[in-house]
């Protein structure tokens, strides 16, 4: 039974006064909540080693550290400056480091031998994005919750996001606006998921929750907030800005709502309540009473209008973003709106219509090479200066620590500048500690500092020594991984081992030799004995052992793609053997860490629930939001989205996952076929739904299991790049083209010795060298390039893959890298044919069977580029086409390959309709629903690839699609309407590489094009 709301009300006093009421301090020892932070942090004996003054002013804030009477003395003017100061003379002076993942502390503080002072250059200091309760732990103890805020308040935050417990405000408030409590429960989705309802993006997944559940966050977050005051953290709580749960209009008096319809594919999002009407009014009025009494009030409140695809509708933004701030500040006539600076948000309509004195925008996108004048994007209205380093927290190394120490100073003392804080903002807080560290740094710093001299200072304090490998390691990692030098990159760098499954995977290139991060791993391990106990310097070592094996994940998977291709079984069998072996060996190193461990997430759903059955509740929310994030509809672009190498996870998901794939494979080329697609939602939903404990605790030395891997990969033949292209792709008879291998030693232990390439071609097809093709040694990233003449004199096919094997030597190991490129030999399409290309395509016919080769980004809404051959005004009502796509090269998993239908191909957009095959998504039927002429609406059929058989029909209700993967049995893709159909229509083969403008170029090899005039196509049989 449901608390009443009175009931919540005395738990959150009760819980405050247990919180603020503590024993009288000593005028100079500081605020009683920054004092057990010190001892928390510490310990009580070196704590009782400082004393603390403050003395508040209302100068901007600053900090003093020196020694008194024998002891640390720091003063300041805020409880966030002494604590600042406090972390400052830890690092400077006791060469300690205190982060959320991993600490170091000596055995005793020494006293300061000269003063050390800063003051803050800007006002607010932010922390915690609104996704990180998500992806960071969305059932963390208050254990956690307190380690995570005295790190926080360490490095300065003043400002601080806060969700926790909010469910209940919305729970409360409706329920006065004509819903049961069963209803509103109904609508809220459980913790996880929750950061994307509190944005409006989704409702309703995994509901209801639970009204203990409900209880219990209230009394956290009150306890989570009263903390954050006691330090002098400002807790940010959401704002009211009209998201309403369904049917609102109904149950109040017809009020005006707006649908919202869904985001990412398929999640509904909530309606919004016109926020000009006196209704949303009395819902903001009544959701602020709820939230003070429960949680307080608060001088700073995130809402982002429209987010990520939200529609006005008829509302006008500008007079409703006003009302959102009228709302605020009746309710609070001091608070400030915070909102993200993002992709199109600030809306300019709310910029204009605001009181933009009394808003904030965090800025996500300031690392951005493309974004220059914040002053003129929002208007004049104070921001701050703000990063976003991982999506969905990924685990990857990576932040832009080179740009923050140029940029940040830059724009906050040009001329004019608005620029009044800083926004830390990673989708998950769990990583890159380092990146935490400096980024908070930027506000007392007067400019920019030598970065050499920063990361040496770095990690004299991260391990408490004055070690020559330590600070080599730190500037090889400070070169690479934290000199991310663009905005996206930054976030999308991952490798591929915890990606879903395939031979092509899309990913942001990294933008660094692999071979110089190696090197700060063999420098790690060469750290002094005594600095290896650190729970820091344990951390570290898996974390870059982490980097390490994903990077190279870079170099075996396009090794596996071409052993597939050139179906060498032996050599497949090899390849995929090494793969599974390094997902082992890094699954054993992330379980000898406490922090890498994905159980303790799942532990903590248990936790907090009230009974078995809400335990398998909210343990598959958990497990779900980190694989496939939500329902099947969102799998092509949520799913494996956050991407997360942590232990438990590693070996019981995407080891086993892999292991599938790659099996999958083997049993292809032995039985001659092409691999099976696999239903990876239905695979991911069923993990989701497993109950089995998953490891909390660590088990193993770090230093041993990663001095293991180390030998490992210094013999290791298989951390080497070779790739291989040949230009032209496409040999006319009696032609030639120059097939190029470009060989990379991306190990970084070692070089390699004894390098010699060899090349396989197809039957009909010879190739003769052009270069040396072998060379005595390749030191770590060096490279060696060999070229050869290639003819087609008699070729058997009208495509082929020219194989190059290079045998290269580690150590005592010697060992092959595959690479190959395709080759297409055959004449220009016949005169029954014209060609089209917006990705520089080149085409070639064999007889019946045509190939295309090309590239491209998409063929999606405003994009499109694709090559196509095709025939001309050929298609009518009631006709019937039909065509094998005999194979299709996997340059990313929405690449496409098939049939495409226009008015006309080039100038007339309209009347689209394409029916495609894809590496990784099924045949797809996309058409253009809303009638502008670009594909917006896409339907599925899963489990289909090349080769396949399909057909579009074109009648009555528009166009019907269908695929096969034998030509006798087919599946039904959907029927869609083409807005603006003419009499006769071009149509013919097509082929996108869809490679997200990462430059990949594949082919796609047509055969049998069948225009039929039909008046059904069931009664139509297609030629195989």
């Amino acid at each position: 039974m449901r608390r009443p709301f009175a009931a919540l009300l005395v738990v959150a006093a009760l819980l405050t006064t247990a919180l603020t009421t503590q024993p009288a301090q000593a005028a100079d020892d500081g605020p009683p909540a920054v004092r057990a932070l010190l001892e928390r942090v510490v310990g009580k004996a070196r704590a009782d080693q400082v004393s603390l003054r403050l003395q508040p002013d209302e100068d901007a804030e600053w900090f003093h550290v020196d020694a008194a009477d024998g002891r640390i003395e720091v003063s300041a003017n805020s409880s966030p400056a002494l604590l600042t100061g406090f972390n400052r003379y830890l690092k400077e002076v006791a060469h300690a480091d205190v982060s959320i993942m991993g600490s170091q502390l000596p055995a005793t503080l020494p006293l300061p031998t000269a003063p050390i002072e800063r003051t803050s250059t800007v006002e607010h200091r932010f922390a915690l994005n609104d996704t990180n309760e998500g992806y960071t732990g969305p059932y963390q103890s208050w254990q956690e919750w307190e380690r995570h805020l005295d790190v926080l308040a360490l490095n300065g935050v003043n400002e601080a996001l806060l969700y926790v417990g909010q469910d209940a405000v919305y729970r409360e408030t409706f329920q006065r606006f004509g819903y049961s409590d069963l209803e509103i429960r109904g609508w809220i989705p459980q913790p996880a998921h929750q950061p994307w309802w509190l944005m409006q993006n989704m409702c309703c997944f995994n509901s209801p929750v639970s009204p203990e559940l409900l209880d219990r966050r209230v009394a956290l977050g009150r306890q989570i907030a009263d903390r954050m005051r006691s330090l002098g953290i400002t807790p940010v709580f959401p704002g009211y800005f009209g998201t309403v749960p369904p049917d609102f209009s109904a149950r109040n008096g017809g009020v005006r709502t707006v649908p919202q319809g869904t985001w990412v594919d398929g999640l509904e999002r909530p309606d919004w309540l016109d926020p000009t009407t006196s209704v949303f009014r009395e819902v903001a009025s009544t959701f602020y009473d709820v939230q003070d009494e429960l949680f307080g009030e608060t001088g700073l409140y995130k809402m982002d209008l429209l987010h990520e695809g939200g529609t006005a509708g008829p509302v006008p933004v500008g007079a409703a973003s006003r009302a959102v701030q009228v709302a605020l500040n009746e309710a609070h006539p001091d608070a400030q709106w915070a909102i993200l600076g993002w992709i199109g948000n600030p809306l300019p309509e709310t910029l204009s219509a605001v009181d933009r004195g009394k808003m904030l925008v965090l800025d996500g996108m300031s690392e951005g090479d493309e974004i220059t004048n914040r002053e003129a994007d929002f208007q004049g209205a104070p921001y701050a200066f703000g990063t976003i380093w991982n999506f969905g927290g990924h685990t990857n190394m990576s932040a832009a620590l080179g740009t923050w120490n140029t940029k940040f100073h830059e724009w906050r003392t040009k001329g004019g500048s608005r620029l009044n804080g800083i926004a830390l903002m990673p989708e998950a807080i769990e990583n890159n500690p380092v990146a935490v560290e400096f980024f908070m740094e930027l506000p007392w710093q007067d400019g920019p500092v030598d970065l050499d001299e920063w990361f040496a200072s770095y990690a004299r304090a991260r391990y408490g020594v004055d070690d020559v490998h330590a600070q080599a390691a730190w500037k090889r990692l400070g070169e690479t991984a934290y000199s991310t030098p663009s905005f996206w990159t930054a976030k999308e760098g991952t490798g591929y081992l915890a990606h879903r499954p395939q031979l092509e995977i899309r990913t942001d290139p990294l933008n660094y030799p692999v071979a110089t991060f190696d090197q700060a791993f063999a420098d790690l391990l060469q750290v002094a004995p005594a600095a290896r106990a650190s729970s820091a310097y344990r951390y570290d070592l898996v974390d870059v052992g982490r980097q390490v094996l994903d990077n190279h994940s870079r170099d075996l998977l396009p090794q596996i793609a071409a052993a597939y291709r050139a179906k060498d079984l032996a050599s497949l069998r090899r390849l995929n053997a090494q793969w599974l072996d390094l997902l082992g060996r890094l699954e054993k190193l992330l379980a000898t860490h406490q922090d890498t461990l994905f159980g303790t997430l799942v532990a903590d759903a248990r936790a907090m629930a009230a009974n078995d059955a809400e335990a398998a509740v909210l343990e598959y929310d958990t497990r779900t939001l980190m694989t496939t994030w939500g329902e099947r509809p969102t799998e092509a672009h949520l799913g494996n989205y956050t991407r997360r190498l942590l232990g438990g996870l590693i070996g019981d998901f995407y080891l086993p996952r892999w292991r599938l794939f790659l099996t999958g494979l083997e049993t292809a080329l032995q039985q001659g076929k092409l691999a099976q697609p696999i239903d990876w939602y239905a695979n991911g939903e069923q993990w989701s739904r497993q109950r089995n404990v998953l490891p909390t605790s660590p088990v193993g030395d770090t230093y041993t299991v990663a001095s293991e891997l180390y030998s490992l990969l210094a013999e290791n033949s298989g951390l080497a790049r070779l790739d291989v292209t040949a230009d032209p792709v496409t040999v006319a008879p009696n032609g030639s083209s120059t097939l190029t291998a470009v060989l990379r030693n991306t190990n970084g232990f070692a070089a390699s010795a004894g390098v010699e390439l060899s090349v396989q071609t197809p039957a009909g097809v010879h190739a003769e060298p052009l270069t040396a093709v072998s060379v005595d040694e390749l030191a770590p990233d060096e490279t060696f390039t060999a070229r050869w003449r290639v003819t087609a004199p008699d070729p058997a096919a009208l495509t082929g893959l020219v194989g190059v094997t290079a045998s290269v030597t580690y150590g005592s190991k010697t060992g092959t890298v595959t690479g190959g490129a395709s080759l297409v030999t055959g004449a220009a399409p016949d005169a029954s044919y014209r060609t089209f290309s917006s990705n520089y395509s080149t085409f070639a016919q064999r007889g019946s069977q045509v190939a295309i080769t090309g590239g491209g980004s998409d063929l999606w809404l405003q994009t499109e580029e694709f090559g196509m051959v095709y025939r001309q005004a050929a298609l009518r009502h009631e006709n019937l086409v039909s065509a094998k796509v005999v194979r299709q090269d996997d340059t990313g998993p929405w690449a496409r390959a098939g049939l495409l239908v226009r008015n006309a191909i080039g100038p007339d957009n309209f009347g689209v309709v394409n029916l495609a095959v894809t590496p990784a998504n099924g045949c797809v039927l996309s058409s253009d629903e809303n009638g502008d002429g670009r594909f917006d609406t896409v339907r599925t059929a899963p489990g289909i690839a090349a080769p396949a058989w399909i057909r579009l029909h074109r009648g009555p209700a528009g166009f019907t699609g269908d695929c096969s993967s034998d030509g006798v049995n087919w599946t039904h893709v959907g029927v869609v309407a083409a807005p603006g159909t003419k009499p006769t229509q071009d149509v013919g083969f097509f082929m996108t590489a869809a490679n997200g403008g990462n430059g990949k170029t594949g082919t796609a090899v047509f055969d049998n094009l069948q225009i039929i005039p039909t008046a059904s196509k069931g009664s139509t049989s297609v030629t195989k």
